[in-house]
């Protein structure tokens, strides 16, 4: 009898209340890993963004011909 008064008393609700604890927080970490993947995206989207404009106002370095060169080595001396 003491064995069914505690199978029926604490062992199934606390079997119970773990399982529904288990599932919060499965729920929790699905909801914080959608969360990153969405922040990762979004780092993902700006720094392209930020690349792009980067390199669509990045000064290009000017080339001297050899022959400007040369007339400048000549002045200097």
């Amino acid at each position: 009898m003491a064995n069914f008064l505690f199978y029926f008393i604490i062992s199934i609700p606390l079997s119970i209340i773990g399982f529904i604890a288990y599932k919060l927080f499965e729920m929790e970490r699905k909801k914080r890993e959608r969360k990153a993947v969405k922040k990762n995206k979004l780092q993902k989207l700006a720094a392209r963004t930020t690349r792009q404009k980067s390199q669509e106002t990045q000064v290009k370095p000017v080339v001297k011909s050899e022959a400007q060169e040369s007339t400048e080595d000549t002045k200097s001396e």
